[in-house]
């Protein structure tokens, strides 16, 4: 839980209403969601392969889901966000 929460804390330095994306919505992946939700982020987006992990993002506070094994990532953040992109990108893949 430390590791997810030390990312967002630590690292992008969240600033209300942000949006950011997760790639990886595991253990840590959902902590991180949890932690930009508790930083009023907005959207938050999670992208998983795994329709599981994708509901406990929402339950986590995810506003949005992708199922990047059903659909292209990209063009729906895209939608999303805009073309101008999110404005924090955490890639928790590896």
């Amino acid at each position: 839980m430390t590791t997810g929460f030390g990312v967002v804390e630590n690292k992008p330095k969240f600033k209300m209403g942000e949006s950011v994306v997760v790639f990886g919505s595991g253990g840590i992946g959902l902590n991180m969601v949890q932690a930009a939700a508790l930083e009023s982020a907005y959207p938050i987006i999670a992208v998983d392969l795994h329709k599981v992990r994708l509901n406990l993002a929402a339950m986590m506070g995810s506003t949005h889901l992708i199922n990047s094994s059903q659909t292209d990532a990209r063009s729906v953040i895209t939608q999303i966000v805009g073309v101008a992109g999110t404005d924090i990108f955490i890639d928790n893949t590896g």
